[in-house]
């Protein structure tokens, strides 16, 4: 343990067990890093060690070691101890070696000025750590003092300042990693208390591409990483539809994000939304990993389950595994409670996926099962019995797709051709790709033979699904 109080600074924990040990590094009261140790045999002798090297901590029990970036280190009485807590009886300690070295942060010429700091009297550490700017404006220390300034504005609450000054030395210390990703880190926690959320997704960025989640969760709020994490979601649902790649990143933060913290409703949701930007970049088995992943978990909520289920289907179909597709379709429709008419559109493109392998009667009796036609599947579905010309909802937009397909359907069941290939190409260009069925509509027209062919009134060649974007029919 290196804090005076448990839960305070940095400790490690040795847990042992009949199964296996497990060793744990903690920061304050949150474990940042772990590792099993295997079976700890009774009376065993146990090498132990436990270092800090400026803002990286390394435990080490036996041969098996677990280290640990913070980007926040914690200084001062909370982290300037050296204790050994064990249950008497259980183990006995020998053999105690205790080393003490200054590190990078801990400059001799800057003591007097971190001692104000960690003690809390920012603005007299400020004014000396200005002092020995002036006097010393051409010496290495001049980077740390830069930086222990930021952090003491950003204890004044002095955001907009702080911010500023990280961002310089970002600019000013590209040339060394460490100060640069401590200072960027820094910048993004001002950014986020600002409410400046564009620029907090660059600075994000840059921090994942150097550092693991873990240094974030164990020094931001939780309150700020909530607020963070559907804020992300929300923007990764407004860029869908121009920029998947980047949505696709947000999402994923997001995952990650609602993981750690425990927000489960919202880890559904964002994985399947990665689900679907996958499937706009191609990759159908990253999409079907993720949807699968919800549509797994029986601890889950049932509808967002169902939601994840019915992705997975339209997956299969792209993939041209229609067993696999229909047994997901089925999935849903037996057992979802229709809450926004999931089990209705399911039982809808289960008809379809019927028509596409060549079975239209067990599409109309697929169809004929159909409990109600109120809602829009339900209209589609009453529609597609009685061969009449669907009516796009009066709320179009979302759904307008949805009803152009199954109009198009009905041309290709009437030899109709060229109003076949004309509906599909409108539907191509209508909607963004993650619009199902936009890609449907897009690789059918792979599908199509040429002019000449479609003169002669030759049919189409049977379809395969497009590799698109696949959209829950609820929203």
């Amino acid at each position: 343990v290196s804090d005076r109080d448990v839960g305070r600074g940095y400790r490690i924990v040795i847990h042992g067990a009949e199964d296996g040990g497990r060793l744990d590094l903690l920061r304050e009261d949150k474990i940042v890093a772990s590792r099993k140790l295997g079976r700890i045999a009774r009376g065993s002798r146990l090498p132990v060690l436990f270092e800090r090297v400026d803002e990286t901590l390394t435990a080490v029990v036996g041969e098996t070691a677990v280290s640990f970036l913070d980007l926040i280190p914690i200084e001062g009485d909370d982290a300037d101890g050296a204790y050994l807590v064990f249950l008497p009886g259980e183990v006995a300690i020998s053999d105690v070696t205790i080393d003490r070295r200054r590190g990078g942060l801990f400059v001799t010429a800057l003591a007097a000025a971190d001692v104000h700091r960690q003690d809390g009297r920012y603005r007299r550490a400020i004014r000396e750590y200005e002092k020995f700017l002036r006097d010393h404006p051409k010496r290495p220390e001049t980077r740390d003092a830069r930086y222990r300034i930021a952090l003491c504005q950003e204890q004044l609450g002095e955001d907009e300042i702080a911010l500023a000054a990280f961002l310089a030395i970002v600019r000013d210390y590209r040339d060394e990693p460490r100060y640069v990703l401590a200072a960027t880190f820094r910048a993004w926690s001002c950014a986020l208390r600002l409410g400046r959320y564009d620029d907090a997704e660059i600075y994000l960025e840059a921090i994942r591409r150097e550092s693991s989640l873990d240094s974030l969760l164990s020094s931001v709020p939780q309150e700020t990483l909530t607020t963070l994490t559907r804020d992300y979601h929300l923007r990764a649902m407004r860029v869908a539809d121009a920029d998947p790649r980047r949505a696709l990143r947000l999402y994923e933060t997001c995952s990650e994000l609602a993981g750690r913290l425990g927000m489960r409703a919202d880890l559904a949701q964002v994985t399947y939304g990665a689900g679907d930007m996958l499937i706009a970049l191609d990759d159908i088995d990253g999409a079907l990993e993720r949807y699968t992943r919800v549509a797994s978990d029986l601890t889950g909520d049932a509808h967002l389950r169902h939601i994840a289920t019915l992705k997975s289907a339209e997956a299969w179909r792209l993939k041209d595994r229609f067993d696999r597709a229909r047994a997901a379709y089925q999935l849903v429709v037996e057992s979802a409670d229709n809450s926004e008419d999931i089990s209705q559109w399911a039982r809808l493109w289960l008809g379809d996926l019927f028509i596409e392998m060549g079975e239209p009667t067990q599409a109309n009796e697929c169809w004929r099962q159909s409990f109600e036609s109120e809602s829009l599947p339900g209209r589609l579905m009453n529609h597609l019995l009685r061969s009449t010309q669907p009516i796009p909802p009066e709320n179009g937009g979302w759904y307008a797709n949805d009803v152009a397909w199954f109009a198009a359907r009905q041309a290709f069941a009437q030899h109709r051709d060229r109003d076949y290939a004309d509906a599909l190409a409108a539907m191509a260009v209508a909607g963004p790709a993650h619009d199902w069925p936009t890609g449907l509509a897009r690789h059918a027209l792979t599908s199509l033979p040429g002019d000449d062919d479609v003169e002669r009134g030759a049919r189409p060649a049977p379809q395969r699904e497009p590799p698109a974007v696949l959209r829950s029919p609820v929203r």
